[in-house]
């Protein structure tokens, strides 16, 4: 684990962070839009994908959200079909994104 997540607490199921906060735009654009500067937030690049077949890759990327983000920037679902023997082809979901921390909530 990275320095930033053995500190910052991990969510614990992904009904804890609300959809509506995972973003197509960007960093940019989001502390544009909510008034704030960029070096108000710590960046935290994440990938998640789907831990078992009941589950939606984004649930993947949220169980992996520290506690304090305020919201997933550049968020995409990247879809991978990848040959397999048993099967001919199994399809892979991953999303990925940019979880913005507030500086501010951040121990020190």
């Amino acid at each position: 684990m990275t320095e930033m997540t053995t500190r910052l607490g991990l969510m614990q199921e992904p009904k804890d962070f609300p959809l509506e906060k995972l973003l197509t735009i960007s960093a940019t654009e989001y502390a544009a839009m909510s008034g704030k500067s960029l070096a108000d937030f710590t960046p935290y690049g994440l990938i998640g994908d789907r831990m078992n077949y009941s589950q939606d890759a984004e649930d993947g990327l949220i169980s992996m959200l520290p506690m304090e983000t305020e919201a997933v920037v550049d968020y995409r679902v990247i879809t991978l079909t990848v040959p397999s023997l048993d099967v001919g082809a199994v399809t892979e979901q991953y999303a990925i994104g940019t979880a913005l921390i507030p500086k501010e909530t951040q121990t020190k």
